[in-house]
């Protein structure tokens, strides 16, 4: 007779517990989420979240130069590369290539920001889109702020939507003399992002091949979002400095 409290105590306490249990796991509030079944493994993050951060790319207005951004922006020759350059060497100059033209492509530097080292990205851009002689700065993310095009794979096999656009890109590359063997070498990475141009915003689809001791190779299309038309394609100098 003397156990019989504790027995009485272990039931209410066990069909308490099960009660708040159930409660939490059924729950359709913040509580349900922030408390899940103990035996229920954590919610896996998020996907991409654009990883893949290619440094900064400034816009110049039209008539500047890159000798007049580096003396407003203070920053030595050194720090300023042209943005894009020509497919290959037998293709026409940006100047010279209508469509680059229209993108002005030509206009397009990269900075490298290690002078502005301890800044966070929003202060740099604000800092260069002040300067008089820009146009425009943004940061070059290599992969889609647009979770249609977000992957996770550096082959785009996990996103079909994004797979197809660079299928698109590589046929258009192939026609332009790059190489199919360099742009499927295992090596070569795929990207697909957004990048803003003239007040428009458009798919940039990246063929990135850094192989190891030797210069890198990047070629970058830059499309339509609305119909997936090449609007030009160039080769790109994001990786000076490392």
């Amino acid at each position: 007779m003397r156990a019989l409290p504790h027995v009485v105590l272990t039931v209410v306490l066990t069909a308490a517990f099960l009660g708040l249990e159930q409660a939490f796991t059924t729950a359709a509030g913040p509580i349900g989420w922030l408390l899940p079944h103990p035996y229920a493994a954590p919610p896996a993050p998020a996907c991409g979240s654009q990883l893949g951060y290619a440094g900064y790319s400034v816009t110049l207005k039209t008539g500047s130069t890159a000798q007049g951004f580096e003396a407003a922006a203070s920053l030595p020759a050194t720090d300023v590369v042209p943005e894009f350059q020509p497919i290959s060497s037998a293709a026409p100059s940006l100047q010279a290539d209508t469509s680059a033209q229209s993108l002005d492509l030509a206009q397009m530097q990269v900075v490298n920001t290690s002078a502005f080292a301890g800044q966070s990205s929003n202060a740099i851009v604000s800092h260069l889109r002040a300067l008089p002689n820009v146009a425009a700065a943004e940061p070059i993310w290599l992969q889609s702020a647009d979770k249609r095009y977000l992957s996770c794979d550096y082959k785009l096999r996990d996103n079909a939507a994004a797979q197809a656009v660079a299928a698109r890109v590589r046929t258009a590359l192939i026609a332009r003399g790059i190489s199919a063997s360099v742009l499927d070498d295992a090596g070569t990475t795929q990207f697909v992002s957004q990048r803003h141009v003239n007040g428009r915003t458009l798919l940039q689809v990246a063929f990135v091949r850094r192989p190891v001791n030797a210069p890198s190779a990047i070629y970058v299309a830059l499309l339509d979002p609305s119909t997936q038309t090449v609007l030009a394609v160039a080769r790109a100098n994001w990786y000076n400095w490392e």
